[in-house]
């Protein structure tokens, strides 16, 4: 991510109602978490997706997911994940196995809806090699 919005979030914590504002809402407006760096990486930088130039920063974060839905479409205009069966409470948390998983994204993804289900525990920042072969590189 941009530093400015690391720090905010470092100092404040996640914020659910920001989620996606620059790089879309596949899965409505949430904080989205991955368990693959290399998916976190392709949002790091003030360009996501983006050539990595420079040093870039990625957020480990302690994330409590509740009951989840497992999704395998896009749900972009949900604010809340979907009700439970037989119940008037929603699910806790969004989540979207990978595609080799029947998912439709490349890896899997969880998101929350409230800010209190997260917490930042380190900001790592690190740098693309020039003789780097990952898929954001190659791409580029």
């Amino acid at each position: 991510g941009k530093d400015a919005d690391l720090d905010r979030i470092c100092q404040a914590g996640f914020d659910p109602r920001l989620g996606g504002q620059s790089t879309g809402r596949v899965f409505g407006r949430g904080t989205y978490f991955a368990q693959n760096f290399s998916k976190a990486d392709l949002y790091a930088g003030p360009r996501p997706f983006g050539k990595p130039s420079g040093t870039m920063s990625v957020l480990v974060a302690r994330v409590a997911l509740g009951q989840v839905y497992r999704t395998l479409v896009p749900m972009t205009d949900i604010a809340l994940p979907p009700q439970r069966p037989g119940t008037r409470d929603p699910y806790d948390a969004v989540w979207v196995p990978p595609k080799e998983d029947g998912g439709c994204v490349d890896h899997a993804e969880y998101v929350i809806y409230k800010d209190s289900q997260a917490v930042p525990m380190y900001r790592i920042r690190y740098r693309h090699d020039a003789s780097c072969l990952c898929s954001r590189c190659r791409a580029s």
